[in-house]
């Protein structure tokens, strides 16, 4: 997938906010998100939201985790996937 933008997926769900992304055989993910400022603008301060995600075997898939709790947020949050060490 170098020089190609990854597909990147929010679904609500019962409970939070389901992010999903097409990820890398080999690679490790992490998810960052950050609480925007009163009145919705936008915040470089990304912190880590999901553990280390590794990804096993060759090839592209897909992986996802829950943002629990994400729909009642005010205001709303952004997220960036960052590959891991």
């Amino acid at each position: 997938m170098q020089g190609r933008a990854s597909t990147v997926a929010l679904q609500p769900e019962a409970g939070g906010v389901r992010i999903t992304w097409s990820t890398v055989g080999g690679k490790s993910y992490v998810v960052q998100t950050n609480a925007a400022p009163a009145g919705g603008s936008f915040t470089h301060n990304f912190a880590d939201f999901s553990p280390l995600i590794p990804v096993s075997g060759p090839g592209e898939s897909t992986t996802n985790v829950l943002d629990p709790g994400a729909i009642t947020n005010v205001p709303a949050r952004y997220y960036l996937i960052r590959l891991g060490p």
